[in-house]
């Protein structure tokens, strides 16, 4: 396997996610209260801008573990939402930043969490 190329090197090539298939956060729409209210994956609540729901856990290590897990969900969805990690539980908060609100892309990665946690 061919080593990878240093950064800033002429070989070097910062990842295109229009490529990848993804498109940056900015170009999605905020949702209307009502889609909001029909699409709230369960166990998510609506605070202000954000969705938010917090997983439980049985130990620090098991919430450790999903936070992990969601990490990577988030970053194949190109999307970062705040996770907070507490002795059996992770909070996590999804909003679109660029958008001014809540997007497609939080209810999709929402769902996607909900599916790591069964």
């Amino acid at each position: 396997m061919p080593a990878r190329p240093e950064l800033g090197s002429p070989r070097y090539r910062e990842p295109n996610h229009f490529e990848a298939g993804r498109l940056p956060s900015g170009m999605a729409d905020v949702l209307s209260d009502d889609e909001i209210s029909d699409r709230l994956p369960d166990e998510w609540d609506r605070e202000g801008d954000e969705i938010v729901r917090v997983y439980e856990f049985d130990d620090y290590l098991g919430a450790s573990g999903f936070l992990a897990a969601a990490a990577g969900v988030a970053e194949d969805a190109w999307h970062h939402p705040e996770m907070t990690v507490r002795w059996g539980e992770c909070e996590v908060r999804l909003t679109t930043h660029d958008a001014g609100g809540i997007t497609d892309n939080d209810i999709d990665v929402a769902e996607r969490l909900n599916g790591v946690y069964e």
